[in-house]
């Protein structure tokens, strides 16, 4: 659900602000990727995915929601996860 909501809200906010990401996943791990990019080894990172990874990572962290600061970094999926942290994440974001 968490991997689905932050889908959703790329497409949504601000009229598809940050549309331009994807979200992949591998089991519990998930990370971002711009959509435009085929990312299967580390010499196939954009240079530039840094600079157009901050807007991101300020808006979240503006609304409460810490996403690692480095556009490298993977983010987890765990039981921790259930309803209720969704429900909060789905109001932070759309609020």
């Amino acid at each position: 659900k968490i991997v689905t909501t932050f889908g959703q809200w790329f497409k949504e906010y601000e009229g598809g602000k940050f549309s331009h990401y994807q979200i992949v996943r591998q089991g519990s791990l998930f990370w971002l990727q711009p959509n435009s990019d085929k990312i299967e080894q580390s010499c196939n990172i954009p240079a530039d995915l840094c600079e157009k990874f901050y807007p991101l990572f300020e808006t979240l962290l503006n609304k409460g929601i810490y996403l690692s600061p480095n556009a490298f970094e993977i983010g987890f999926v765990s039981g921790a996860h259930d309803d209720s942290v969704c429900a909060e994440l789905k109001k932070r974001l759309w609020d």
